[in-house]
C-alpha cells in the first residue's frame, strides 16, 4: 500500500527560477527560487509548475516535488517530471506557480477515502474540536445539537468498554455533586431497552392502544404477560379525570382487573393517558376501593322480608396476589341454623383454597348478644359465615361484618 505524501501549497502564487543559465531536463540540485511567500513552511514537501502560464502551455510546463525548500531558497529532495508531464529544459528567470495539479487532488481524495493508506478519512485525532451547533448525519440532518451554555463548568462523558465490560455515560464537571437530567418532550417517555422508564410518582407511562373490552376487561397489543402481572395498578382516563384498577388476570391480549364501584370500564369512550406501576403505593393510587356487594342466600339471611339484607360497606383493598375485603350490614336471620351462605360475588376468585377452609373472621350482633363469625371457603363462587350458636328465625341482626384474606 502506498504511503500518502501531502503537499503544503500557498494557492495562487507565483516566483521566478534563479538559476543562472537555467536547468536541464536532468536537473535535480541547485534549483533555486527567487523568492519564497512569507506563509509558506518551506520545512513541509511540495509541488511547483515551471514555466507556468495561463493557460498552460503543455509543451512548456513541467511539474516539480520538492521534501523541503533550505534556507537559501534550494529545492531539496528534487523529482523530475511529476504529474506525468516528463521533465524539460526551463530558463533562468521562468515564472513558477505554487498551484494545484489534477493528480495532486485526486491523491488528497485517495488519501481521505482510503485507496491509499487503507483508512478512511486519515486524519489526525481530533482531541478537543469545537461544534457549535449540531452532529449531522450523512443526509445533513442532525443527530445531536449541542446548544452553548455560558462559562459551562459540567458536561457528559462517554466512556466505552473491553470485552464483557459496560459503556457508560456519566454527569462530570467541576461541581462536587452533578445530576444527569433526561428530559422527553411533550407527552414522550424516558424508554431502556424500547420500555418506558417508570418516573418518580412510581408510575410508567403506557404509549400502546388500549381498547373496552368489557366493564372489568381491557383489550391490550401482543405480549401482555411479559410486561404486567396479578396486582399491579393502573390507571388512565376516559374523558375528565383518572380511573384506577388493579389488574387481577393477564393473558397475551388481555387484562382482566377486580371489579369495584368506584370505577368502571366504560364503552365506546377511547382510553387515553395510560400507565402501569409494579409498585404497591404509586402517586394517587387508592388503596381501597367500594367492592361490589356480595349477594347472599336470603334463605338464610335477609331484610326480614324476603331480599338482599343492607349492606353498610363493603371495601376491598389489593397487595400482589392477596386480596383483602371488609363488609359491613344488618338483616334479619332466616332459618335457625348456625351459618350464613354468601352464594356470589365479583370479589378476585380465591385460588388455591378447598372447601371449609378459613378466610377469616367476622361476627353478628343480635340484641345485646353478640357471637363470632368464621368466614370459610365453599366454592370459587361461594362462601360461609359460620357462628357457634344457632340463630333463631326472624331473629334481628343489628350489625354483621366479617374480613376476608386470601390469595386470587
Amino acid at each position: 500500500m502506498t504511503a500518502f505524501q501531502p503537499y503544503y501549497i500557498p494557492q495562487y502564487r507565483t516566483t521566478t527560477l534563479d538559476l543562472v543559465g537555467g536547468m536541464t531536463n536532468a536537473t535535480t540540485a541547485g534549483i533555486k527560487l527567487a523568492t519564497i511567500p512569507s506563509d509558506l513552511d518551506i520545512t513541509k514537501p511540495g509541488i511547483l509548475a515551471f514555466t507556468y502560464s495561463n493557460p498552460i502551455d503543455a509543451s512548456l510546463i513541467e511539474w516539480i516535488t520538492y521534501t523541503s525548500i533550505d534556507g537559501t531558497n534550494v529545492l531539496q529532495g528534487v523529482t523530475r517530471g511529476a504529474e506525468g508531464w516528463g521533465a524539460k529544459s526551463h530558463d533562468n528567470g521562468c515564472t513558477i506557480g505554487f498551484v494545484f495539479s489534477k493528480s495532486h487532488v485526486n491523491e488528497i481524495m485517495d488519501a481521505l477515502t482510503g485507496v491509499t493508506t487503507g483508512v478512511i478519512l486519515n486524519i489526525p485525532s481530533l482531541t478537543t474540536p469545537k461544534i457549535t451547533t449540531s452532529i449531522n448525519d450523512a443526509n445533513g440532518n442532525e443527530v445531536i445539537k449541542t446548544p452553548a451554555t455560558g462559562s459551562a463548568v459540567n458536561e457528559i462523558t462517554v466512556t466505552n468498554a473491553a470485552t464483557n465490560g459496560t459503556p457508560t455515560i456519566s454527569a462530570t464537571g467541576g461541581d462536587t455533586d452533578i445530576s444527569l437530567d433526561i428530559v422527553s418532550k411533550g407527552a414522550g417517555v424516558i424508554k431502556f431497552n424500547s420500555k418506558a422508564v417508570s418516573g418518580f410518582d412510581g408510575w410508567t407511562p403506557v404509549t400502546d392502544s388500549w381498547t373496552y373490552a368489557s366493564a372489568s376487561t381491557i383489550n391490550v397489543p401482543s405480549g401482555a404477560a411479559a410486561i404486567y402481572g396479578k396486582g399491579d395498578r393502573i390507571r388512565f382516563k376516559q374523558g375528565a379525570g383518572y380511573k384506577y384498577f388493579v389488574i387481577v388476570a393477564v393473558t397475551d391480549t388481555l387484562l382482566t382487573v377486580a371489579i369495584n364501584t368506584d370505577y368502571t370500564v366504560a364503552t365506546p369512550t377511547a382510553i387515553t393517558d395510560i400507565a402501569y406501576s409494579h409498585q404497591i403505593s404509586p402517586i394517587g393510587f387508592p388503596q381501597w376501593f367500594t367492592a361490589a356487594t356480595p349477594t347472599f342466600a336470603v334463605s338464610e339471611f335477609d331484610n326480614g322480608s324476603g331480599g338482599q339484607p343492607t349492606t353498610t360497606s363493603c371495601r376491598m383493598s389489593i397487595n400482589g396476589n392477596i386480596c383483602t375485603l371488609k363488609w359491613c350490614g344488618s338483616g334479619t336471620k332466616a332459618t335457625t341454623d348456625t351459618y350464613v351462605l354468601i352464594s356470589a360475588h365479583t370479589f378476585p376468585t380465591p385460588a388455591n383454597m378447598s372447601q371449609y377452609q378459613c378466610m377469616g373472621v367476622g361476627h353478628v350482633g343480635l340484641t345485646g348478644v353478640y357471637y363470632p363469625w368464621n368466614v370459610m371457603y365453599n366454592s370459587a363462587a361461594s362462601i360461609y359465615l359460620i357462628t357457634q350458636a344457632n340463630i333463631n328465625d326472624n331473629t334481628t341482626i343489628t350489625i354483621a361484618s366479617f374480613v376476608l384474606s386470601y390469595e386470587f
